[in-house]
């Protein structure tokens, strides 16, 4: 990367995603950048548009906290003809054509390595822009960071900065209502704020002050609306109708109030003709089950207590196969 002309940053659109750029930005001061977000709620190649990306004529493509697979990310490099670098702590297959910087693809802990800005402090030696790296950090672990072995460094954190938790808290949920309303303006007028301005940059900002707004209505419309379909012991099959990307807002919602269970979220969006199951659990371990699927020939990215599968259809087959691995997986009963 050093020795690049033109780098393309491709980054998640939620707040660890913009904390990541606006890192790797600072220490890509001296050379030339444009940021890229890939289509909101995709995980595919189908994501990017690649007649942009060839006419912008980056030297390499740096995809920050992003969990495509590599092996659609080797499609990439391959029709395009240029470097591809990650930095990202979703769970992925090494392959020998992409430069990547993720100790989860390597067999490391997610617990360890909780949030790509994480990934960013700790194997780049990234030692400023502390509170960024810790707004990454929250946006990922939520309430789970109470528990975590980082709470108190992040305590620290918000101390130096003259910042409360829950206003860290804040910030998240600010700059993550731009993906979940399904807003790309939004997610390039947050970043740009996180950039220019910092957390509390973001904190005073009325236009994304009143997305958050907004946001809020909405989620509390769908925490009223969400139904538990179906209760298979450890295992419960919830389905949400709501035409907003906030599946794993709510995923993470129903998984706290049910901290011993795996939880299924399924979700579909008219908006972006998709359906989505959410899996996640604070007590099970799912990487091996993710992996599984991935194996089966699904569309799943996830971490190591949580994973996403993506369909075009009503995902009834997919839907029987998770719970099919998950079942020989954790037991249950039908």
């Amino acid at each position: 990367m050093e020795k690049s002309e033109k780098i393309a940053i491709i980054h998640h659109w939620d707040s660890d995603g913009i904390a990541s750029s606006t890192i790797i930005t600072n220490m890509l001061k001296r050379k030339e950048f444009f940021f890229y977000i890939p289509k909101i709620g995709v995980y595919n190649i189908e994501s990017i548009d690649i007649n942009r990306l060839r006419d912008l004529s980056p030297s390499t493509i740096l995809i920050l906290d992003y969990g495509i697979s590599t092996k659609e990310l080797s499609k990439l490099k391959d029709i395009l003809d240029v470097n591809i670098a990650i930095i990202d702590h979703h769970v992925n297959n090494i392959v020998d054509n992409i430069t990547l910087c993720n100790p989860i693809a390597f067999g490391y802990s997610g617990s360890s390595y909780p949030s790509t800005t994480w990934v960013i402090k700790e194997l780049l030696r990234v030692e400023d822009l502390d509170d960024i790296i810790a707004l990454g950090l929250l946006g990922d672990l939520g309430k789970s960071i109470i528990s975590h072995k980082l709470n108190e460094w992040i305590l620290k954190i918000c101390q130096k900065h003259n910042l409360a938790l829950s206003e860290l808290f804040e910030a998240v949920n600010i700059i993550d209502s731009c993906y979940k309303l399904i807003d790309e303006d939004c997610i390039n007028y947050a970043r740009n704020t996180l950039i220019k301005q910092g957390v509390k940059g973001v904190l005073n900002n009325e236009f994304l002050k009143n997305k958050f707004e907004t946001l809020k209505m909405v989620v509390d419309y769908a925490l009223k609306n969400v139904d538990l379909i179906k209760d298979y012991g450890v295992i419960k099959l919830f389905e949400l109708s709501n035409d907003y990307y906030i599946t794993s807002h709510i995923g993470r919602e129903i998984a706290y109030h049910f901290k011993n269970n795996v939880i299924i979220l399924k979700h579909f969006i008219q908006k972006l003709n998709l359906t989505y199951i959410y899996v996640r659990s604070y007590k099970y371990r799912l990487r091996n089950i993710l992996e599984k699927l991935r194996h089966e020939g699904l569309h799943v990215g996830g971490k190591d207590y949580v994973f996403v599968v993506t369909c075009n259809n009503n995902c009834y087959e997919e839907l029987d196969l998770i719970l099919k691995v998950l079942m020989k997986h954790l037991g249950g009963y039908s």
